[in-house]
């Protein structure tokens, strides 16, 4: 049995292997290296080194008295691998309707005019 497993932007792979012998005293378990994996896309490098760049006035805007959630953190969460609006809900305690409709009306236009700029 082959496993991958993902890690942040780590991945390895795990090899389980085992035999149906009676007799056999073990089941042996081997970390391999996993194969290489391509690079993000360079424009998710991008985003992330603008949302570095841009941290301060990302954070400023925010759901009203939420400053944790604002459009720094949503950018950061929503990129590959990418959280789903349920799993933000919960980590926030909002409404997925609340998450969505901010991103759509604060961070959305952030992103897209920061990928239509000179600055890439």
């Amino acid at each position: 049995l082959v496993f991958f497993l993902f890690q942040q932007d780590t991945p390895f792979l795990l090899l389980f292997s085992y035999t149906t012998n009676k007799h056999s005293s073990h089941d042996s378990v081997e970390n391999l290296p996993c194969p290489p994996q391509p690079s993000p896309p360079a424009v998710l490098r991008e985003i992330r080194l603008w949302v570095q760049r841009e941290s301060s006035r990302l954070r400023r805007v925010h759901v009203r008295d939420r400053p944790d959630i604002n459009c720094q953190a949503l950018i950061l969460y929503r990129l590959p691998p990418a959280k789903t609006w349920e799993q933000l809900s919960q980590r926030f305690g909002v409404p997925i309707s609340t998450l969505s409709n901010f991103y759509s009306r604060e961070c959305k236009p952030r992103l897209r005019e920061f990928l239509d700029s000179d600055e890439r």
